[in-house]
């Protein structure tokens, strides 16, 4: 009985970290962990019947998603900044919608063109699949853990 307590009061304080992190940082970890956990559900695919290429496309969905969020970062945050006028490079920005949406692109494509020559190291699902990973969660975080000064219903 002592131990589902600590368990608990472990599960809480985890919580509570959460609910204390940027909104930024805590779709990051809550993203990272949904990407660990879909990595540990499609290893065991890589020995069984040559399926590797789920994990793969999962890794490539993966890397090309955390980019962009880092790319959507950046950018927030050159705004922030131009908005206070501290900086006038405002060219960058618009560029870097087309840039983000060239990279999701350019995984899509480059999975498309192996998989139609016959070159099957990718899963289009699966990396399609990992794209969403990090909008869902955004999403969902904002659902759970609203700001302190939005108002509620």
């Amino acid at each position: 009985m002592v131990y589902l307590l600590k368990i608990n009061k472990d599960y809480c304080t985890a919580v509570k970290k959460l609910k204390n992190m940027t909104p930024e940082k805590r779709s990051l970890v809550l993203g990272l962990f949904v990407y660990g956990l879909g990595i540990v559900v499609f290893f065991p695919f890589v020995f069984y019947n040559g399926w590797y290429y789920l994990l793969t496309g999962w890794l490539l969905g993966m890397v090309i998603n955390l980019i962009n969020y880092g790319l959507i970062i950046y950018q927030s945050h050159m705004l922030k900044r131009i908005a206070e006028g501290a900086s006038a490079s405002s060219f960058f920005i618009p560029l870097m919608y087309f840039l983000r949406f060239g990279l999701y692109v350019a995984g899509l494509v480059t999975v498309g063109v192996l998989h139609n020559n016959g070159l099957d190291y990718f899963n289009i699902f699966t990396t399609f699949g990992a794209y969403l990973v990090i909008s869902a969660v955004i999403f969902l975080s904002g659902l759970y853990f609203p700001k302190p000064g939005a108002p509620s219903k």
